[in-house]
């Protein structure tokens, strides 16, 4: 068993050497003989000779112990290393304009997305990194086991991120082998969720040539494709002809092995087949890491022995009586609900972090609006939708504003839409209206519910979501949606949850710039087709 002494406030430490600038032994007798002479000493004071060494020695060691908790001092248990068996795995997304076409809903990017996160959901052990590519290749996270992580970059990905556009899957590959080469040489592989719209064939070969990992693809597209979506809302044209972009199987199973290479499914049979075929082709890495079981707080005990302390210079012998009644008290281990100050920090920047079990862990000891708050959005953010309700639920038992009674309404109508519980989504969402009139995050997720609720109960098909890791905040009505009865549920559901992420979802400033100045240093000038 290890253990390591750890600090919340360090810099509380420099007051330890207070006491020794402002007093001293000397000094007291010297205050008390400009108070009276020494003769009159037994009849001012009751015991002067508890005046010296013994006092002042009780009153350092108690202001040593006040300031030492101040510190925030807490030990770190049971630190174990265990190991960790999988494959490091680079996956790249086309984000180039081709992926925004229609063919299939809600459109190419938006259903890889979707993928992803099936595919999140079967990896156990494996590390992860992501490759995104359009006119050039933008490595935008490195091998980690933060899942989460990984999906809140998947899900910032949009072609708006770029200033140059085009298909330079040959760059692409070149990261992911980068990326790849940052971890192990054996137990390595590259996953491409791309149209296959590739115009530069000089740039693939070289990509195609580079390749040490084996590269599985799922193919994004139909064969019969659909137009391309400009910036501008209008449809790409070349040479006054409307560009119709098409899958292209044959030159993306070209790159790899003919097994390797698989078009997109209907539910997770891609992903099945991708995940043995993987095992298959590559070795198992074993990842030492580092699990703490423990955290014991030292500041309570430190903090109860100094005012013991302080009261014992107060006291001395009259009260030793009391001194006695009020020492089980003072010793006592404090309610882990008030005892640490500090954990509500600590969970909300354990949430921050994506770190949702820790989160999970400090957020149940704290018995508050904000802790049941806390708690209802790490669950969300794990998935965990009926956990998340239960939570908003205590949440808005201890709520004392009408504001915090709102949101914590609007929270639950967020969760029980992932459940697709629409009919008591919407409920919750009127609630959240009850209690704030004006609150235009809850009318728009209500309206959008409204478009979903006729056909709400009539599929019992997989529908998966697009927010993998934060709640749909607001959401509008789509034209397209209302009346559109050839729609099936699922390409409701799909295209409804997308616009309720989007909405309020602008693309990601540090990614976006990232990616422009990536594009702003290249040299390189792309004669491909800008799709």
């Amino acid at each position: 068993m290890n253990f390591s002494l750890q600090w919340h406030e360090p810099l509380w430490l420099i007051l330890l050497i207070a006491p020794w600038f402002l007093q001293n032994h000397n000094n007291i007798q010297k205050n008390l003989l400009k108070f009276a002479d020494q003769k009159l000493w037994p009849w001012l004071i009751t015991d002067h000779s508890e005046i010296k060494a013994n006092q002042f020695g009780v009153w350092i060691a108690a202001w040593s112990l006040g300031i030492t908790a101040l510190a925030g001092p807490f030990i770190i248990t049971d630190q174990e290393t265990s190991t960790r068996t999988g494959v490091d795995i680079a996956v790249i997304i086309d984000i180039s304009p081709s992926m925004q076409v229609t063919d299939i809903p809600p459109n190419r990017l938006a259903r890889s997305k979707l993928e992803l996160g099936d595919f999140i959901q079967k990896l156990k052990g494996d590390r992860i990194a992501l490759v995104a590519f359009s006119a050039n290749a933008y490595p935008v996270l490195p091998l980690t086991f933060d899942y989460n992580t990984f999906l809140y970059f998947v899900n910032a990905l949009e072609p708006s991120l770029v200033t140059k556009r085009g298909s330079n899957l040959g760059q692409a590959l070149i990261e992911a082998e980068k990326l790849l080469n940052q971890g192990n040489k054996n137990g390595r592989a590259i996953i491409l969720l791309s149209d296959g719209e590739i115009h530069n064939e000089t740039v693939l070969e070289v990509g195609k040539n580079n390749l040490k990992s084996p590269l599985f693809i799922i193919g994004m597209g139909t064969p019969d494709g659909g137009p391309i979506p400009s910036q501008s809302g209008y449809f790409i044209r070349q040479n006054q002809k409307l560009v119709i972009s098409r899958l292209q199987s044959e030159k993306l199973s070209s790159i790899t092995r003919a097994e390797n290479y698989i078009s997109l499914k209907n539910d997770d049979s891609d992903w099945e087949t991708i995940i043995k075929l993987l095992r298959q082709q590559t070795e198992t890495n074993h990842y030492p890491i580092q699990v703490t079981n423990n955290k014991v707080e030292l500041f309570p005990w430190l903090l109860s022995i100094s005012l013991l302390l302080f009261l014992y210079q107060r006291m001395y012998r009259h009260n030793s009586i009391l001194l006695l009644t009020l020492l089980p008290l003072l010793l006592a281990t404090p309610d882990p609900s008030h005892a640490n100050v500090w954990q509500e920090q600590q969970a909300h920047n354990a949430l921050k972090s994506g770190h949702y079990p820790q989160a999970i862990k400090l957020y149940q000891t704290l018995l508050t609006y904000n802790g049941y708050m806390g708690l209802g959005a790490a669950y969300y953010r794990q998935q965990k939708w009926q956990e998340s309700i239960y939570a908003y639920q205590q949440a808005f038992k201890l709520a004392e504003t009408n504001d915090q009674r709102a949101h914590t309404s609007f929270n639950e109508a967020n969760a029980l839409t992932r459940l697709h519980q629409f009919e008591k989504a919407q409920i919750a969402y009127q609630r959240a209206l009850h209690w704030k009139k004006n609150y235009k995050e809850a009318i728009l997720n209500l309206n959008l519910i409204k478009t979903l609720l006729p056909s709400s109960g009539n599929s019992n098909q997989k529908i998966k979501s697009l927010s993998q890791n934060r709640p749909a905040e607001t959401g509008s009505i789509d034209p397209t949606l209302a009346g559109k009865e050839e729609m099936t549920q699922k390409e409701r559901v799909v295209k409804a949850e997308q616009q309720m992420k989007a909405l309020n979802t602008p693309p990601n400033p540090l990614l976006k710039y990232q990616f422009q100045e990536h594009d702003r240093q290249s040299m390189t000038t792309s004669k491909e087709d800008p799709w």
